[in-house]
């Protein structure tokens, strides 16, 4: 529907404007299904990356005010732009071979834009993957702190690679308004892109530069982001040999050492509860209520200053024998069921402790915690070892 509406402008505003100087051998429909694509792949790359900036954002806040508040945030816009980003789809192409060609026959190679648009779904993936390892640094209720300095250059990093991106899409539309020799069609463009592309509208040259100096800025701005995503990578491999330190501790009962390293987050929930066995292959939903009843999940753009009211976590592949051990370990920090009912394969337990009601329930394989009001602080299975260290 967009992109049919911006081709709609697109064509009031060719009809306008021709002849162009640049593309006079070209004909009408060939410019406007140029610039109609052009628009449609700036148009997507601007959601994917403004459900980006809303994510680390709120993990930025988090980190300078490392409260429980700000955690249900960060975590609940990621869940949101995770599902955004992950329904996106590559932009539509309307140009095939026969219209490059006739660009290239008028001196105007626009090959470029196609390699753009085609990348778009690597991007995707790139940027989820990296939603990926955001979800593990939030993912404990318990944060070291050389993890969470990790996280944040992580997170510092991504930033960057979301800004270089950006700006290579304004360049992109810089370059492309250089091609073709029009000021009214230039003007009537950028301020297309101001109006629906603002995150790029804003990294384009206030004032035009040479075709020489944009591609020397695109060539620079290709060659930091792959020395980002270098670091990135390193980042992911320092992480796992964390990870293999902190279990050597734990088997060696360096619980005071462990302990030095919490991170505090003030605020947090007064009832306890052991970490879920296979939490990290799990996923967490979140909903949001208004006047007792659920609401559609909020916008990314509406959500920094509102927390979820519940949240629902699923694990896969996880034995009744397992659900049931889970249960016993709960039991060991003075949490027990309110209720218990047992129908066919489903196994269900209510518990209610002061503010906070969650159930616990196995189904087919599957284990589902939902928490209901007043959320639960979730703690690795070593973590009252460390309080009772000396």
């Amino acid at each position: 529907m967009m992109k049919r509406v911006l081709s709609m402008i697109l064509a009031a505003v060719c009809l306008l404007v021709l002849p162009l100087p640049a593309t006079a051998a070209i004909e009408e429909e060939r410019i406007i299904r140029f610039l109609d694509d052009l628009i449609g792949l700036l148009y997507q790359e601007e959601l994917l990356y403004e459900d980006t900036i809303y994510v680390l954002d709120a993990m930025e806040r988090f980190d300078e005010e490392k409260s429980w508040d700000n955690l249900q945030k960060a975590r609940a816009m990621l869940y949101v732009a995770r599902h955004d980003i992950a329904i996106l789809t590559p932009p539509e192409t309307s140009m095939d071979m026969t219209d490059q060609m006739a660009f290239l026959d008028a001196g105007l190679d626009i090959s470029v834009m196609e390699t753009a648009a085609t990348g778009f779904r690597a991007e995707q993936t790139e940027m989820l993957n990296a939603f990926m390892h955001f979800r593990s640094s939030l993912l404990l209720d318990v944060f070291l702190v050389n993890d969470w300095e990790t996280a944040r250059r992580n997170n510092q990093i991504h930033r960057e690679i979301t800004e270089a991106r950006l700006q290579y899409y304004a360049n992109l539309t810089d370059w492309v308004l250089m091609l073709i020799d029009s000021p009214e069609l230039e003007d009537a463009f950028r301020q297309m892109v101001a109006e629906y592309c603002p995150l790029i509208a804003v990294r384009q040259a206030e004032n035009p530069v040479s075709m020489e100096e944009n591609e020397a800025s695109t060539d620079a701005l290709l060659r930091h982001m792959e020395e980002l995503k270098l670091e990135a990578d390193g980042i992911t491999g320092s992480r796992t040999d964390r990870n293999n330190r902190l279990q050597e501790q734990i088997e060696a009962g360096a619980w005071k050492e462990i302990r030095d390293n919490i991170m505090p987050v003030s605020g947090t929930p007064g009832v306890f509860a052991f970490y879920p066995p296979g939490m990290e292959r799990g996923e967490e939903s979140y909903c949001w209520s208004e006047n007792g009843a659920f609401i559609p999940t909020p916008l990314p753009a509406a959500m920094p200053d509102r927390k979820p009211d519940a949240c629902v976590i699923r694990i896969p592949d996880v034995s009744l024998e397992e659900a049931k051990e889970y249960q016993q370990n709960l039991a060991l920090v003075g949490l027990n069921p309110v209720e218990t009912a047992e129908e066919g394969d489903i196994w269900s337990l209510t518990y209610q402790e002061g503010d906070s009601i969650f159930t616990l329930t196995w189904e087919n394989g599957a284990m589902t915690i939902q928490m209901l009001t007043e959320p639960v602080f979730l703690m690795p299975v070593w973590f009252p070892l460390t309080l009772q260290a000396q």
